[in-house]
C-alpha cells in the first residue's frame, strides 16, 4: 500500500475513534435537563429569533416576548448560522418533548468543540510528518478532560461561539507567524485574526489588547532586533481587534453597549460591581474550579517553558499571551463560579500547544504531557464515576403534576423548564419580580408568581 494511502487511512481511523470517545464521555451529560439561561439558547437554534432582539424573556397567551441579550450580535449569529444547518435534527415538531430534545440540543453545543479538534487533528496530522503520537495524545488529554466535557454541552456562547472566534483569531496567528510565508499573508492573517477575536465578547478583547502589550514588552526584553517586525505584527493584530470591534459596534449598537455595561458593572474593580472582590470568596471558588481548570494552568506551563527556552516568533508568543490572558481574566474574578468561561482559553491553549510544541517530544515537555494526561484521565474517571446531574426542580414538579398554574397566573421561572411548553404562561426569572409583576397585570390582568406560591395551594388546579 502506498505510504499516503496508509497515511490517510490511519488519519481515518484515528478521525472515528477520537469522534466516538469524544461522545462516549459525554453520554451522562447529555440528557441532564436543561436550566437558567438554556431555553433561551434553545430557542435561538431552533427558532432563530432576529436580532436586535434575540432573547426571549417569556411567553403569554401563546405570545412570545424578546429583549435585549447584552452582548455582541455576532456570538448570536453563529448560533443562528449552526440552527439553520443543523435543523433537520433540530426539528421543531421534538420540540415540546424534553427527553428527545435536550440530547439533541447537548450534542448540537458539543459540536462546536468537536470540529475545532477535527481541524487541529488534521493540522496536526499534516504538520507531523508520521510523528502524530505525541500530537494526539495532547488533544485527547484536553478534549476528553473533565472541563471540556463539562462545558461543551452547555447551551451557551463561550463554549460554541467563543470556540469558533477565539480559536479562529489562534489559528490565523499561528498560521500567519510560520516561516516562509507571503510577505503580504502574513498581515492579513494577523488582521483577520484581530478582527475574529473583535467580533466576540469585549472581554476577550481586552485580553488580546493585554496580550498585544506584553508581547511588545517581552519584545523589548528578549528580541531588540526584532522590534520593527514585532511592531508590524502587533500593530495588524491590533487593528483587526479595532475594526471587529467597531464591525459589531455597527452591527448592533444596542447589544454591544449593553455587552460592554455588563462587563463593567460585572468587573470586581467598578464601582457598580454587586460584589466586590474577597479573598475568602475567591479561595472557596478556586477551590471548587481547581479539578477543572487545571488543564488550563499545564497547558500555559508547557507552552511558556517552551517559548522561554526556544527563541520564536511574534506570532507564537501573541497566541500564549492570548490564551493566557482570557483564562486570567475569569481566574482572577470572583464574579461567578461558572466554568463555561474558561472555554474560549481552552482552545486557544490547545491551539498553541499543538502547532507550537514539537511532534517529536523529549525532556521536560514530554514530562508535563505525559503528567498532564496522567491527571486527566484519573480527574476523567472521578468526574464520570461520581458526577451528579444537575437539577431542575420547577421542570420536575411541571413533569410530576405538582406544579399547575391557573390561566390568569404566570409563572416566574427559570426558562430552561419552561421555553418549550406552549400552553404556560411564564416569564424568566432574571428579572425585577416586583416590576415585572406590576407590568404583566397592566398588560396583560395577569399574575405572576413564583412556583413555590403555587405548591403551597394544593387545592389549586388548571382552568
Amino acid at each position: 500500500m502506498p505510504n499516503t494511502v496508509k497515511k490517510w487511512c490511519w488519519f481515518t481511523y484515528l478521525f472515528i475513534a477520537f469522534t466516538c470517545l469524544y461522545f462516549a464521555v459525554r453520554l451522562p451529560i447529555l440528557t441532564e435537563p436543561l436550566g437558567a439561561e438554556d431555553g433561551l439558547f434553545a430557542e435561538l437554534v431552533i427558532n432563530r429569533p432576529a436580532g436586535p432582539y434575540y432573547a426571549m424573556v417569556g411567553r403569554i397567551d401563546g405570545e412570545k416576548s424578546y429583549g435585549y441579550i447584552s452582548h455582541p450580535a455576532a456570538l448570536y449569529e453563529t448560533l443562528r448560522f449552526g440552527g439553520w444547518l443543523w435543523q433537520p435534527y433540530l426539528s421543531d415538531s421534538a420540540r415540546t418533548d424534553d427527553a428527545v430534545i435536550t440530547p439533541r440540543l447537548r450534542v448540537f453545543f458539543s459540536s462546536y468543540l468537536l470540529v475545532f479538534g477535527w481541524i487541529l487533528l488534521g493540522l496536526s496530522f499534516l504538520r507531523s510528518d508520521g510523528k502524530w503520537l505525541w500530537p494526539l495524545v495532547i488533544l485527547c488529554t484536553v478534549l476528553l478532560s473533565p472541563l471540556a466535557i463539562k462545558v461543551s454541552t452547555r447551551l451557551q456562547t463561550d463554549n460554541s461561539a467563543g470556540v469558533v472566534l477565539c480559536g479562529m483569531a489562534a489559528l490565523l496567528f499561528l498560521t500567519a507567524g510560520r516561516s516562509g510565508l507571503n510577505r503580504r499573508l502574513g498581515p492579513l492573517l494577523f488582521l483577520s485574526g484581530g478582527f475574529f477575536a473583535g467580533l466576540g465578547k469585549q472581554e476577550w478583547s481586552f485580553a488580546l489588547l493585554a496580550a498585544v502589550g506584553t508581547a511588545a514588552l517581552l519584545c523589548v526584553i528578549r528580541q531588540r532586533d526584532r522590534q520593527r517586525e514585532t511592531a508590524a505584527v502587533l500593530t495588524w493584530a491590533a487593528a483587526g481587534l479595532a475594526i471587529g470591534n467597531l464591525v459589531s459596534y455597527l452591527w448592533d449598537t444596542a447589544n454591544y453597549m449593553l455587552g460592554l455595561r455588563y462587563m463593567v458593572t460585572a468587573s470586581n474593580l467598578s464601582e457598580h460591581s454587586p460584589t466586590h472582590w474577597n479573598l475568602v470568596r475567591w479561595l472557596a471558588m478556586f477551590q471548587n474550579r481547581l479539578p477543572l481548570i487545571v488543564i488550563c494552568m499545564m497547558l500555559m506551563a508547557l507552552l511558556v517553558f517552551y517559548l522561554w527556552r526556544h527563541p520564536s516568533a511574534t506570532a507564537k508568543w501573541l497566541t500564549v499571551l492570548y490564551g493566557g490572558f482570557l483564562f486570567a481574566e475569569y481566574m482572577i474574578s470572583d464574579y461567578s463560579s461558572e466554568t463555561r468561561y474558561f472555554a474560549p482559553a481552552l482552545a486557544v491553549l490547545t491551539a498553541a500547544a499543538l502547532m507550537i510544541v514539537p511532534a517529536s517530544l523529549a525532556g521536560w515537555p514530554r514530562m508535563i504531557v505525559l503528567f498532564t494526561a496522567a491527571i486527566t484521565v484519573g480527574s476523567t474517571a472521578v468526574f464520570l464515576g461520581w458526577y451528579q446531574p444537575d437539577r431542575n426542580l420547577a421542570l420536575e414538579q411541571l413533569k410530576s403534576g405538582q406544579l399547575r398554574p391557573r390561566r390568569d397566573q404566570v409563572l416566574f421561572v427559570n426558562d430552561g423548564a419552561v421555553w418549550n411548553k406552549p400552553e404556560l404562561n411564564y416569564r424568566t426569572d432574571r428579572h425585577d419580580f416586583e416590576k415585572t409583576r406590576k407590568r404583566i397585570f397592566e398588560q396583560y390582568g395577569k399574575d405572576l408568581v413564583y412556583p413555590e406560591a403555587i405548591l403551597a395551594q394544593p387545592a389549586i388546579t388548571c382552568q
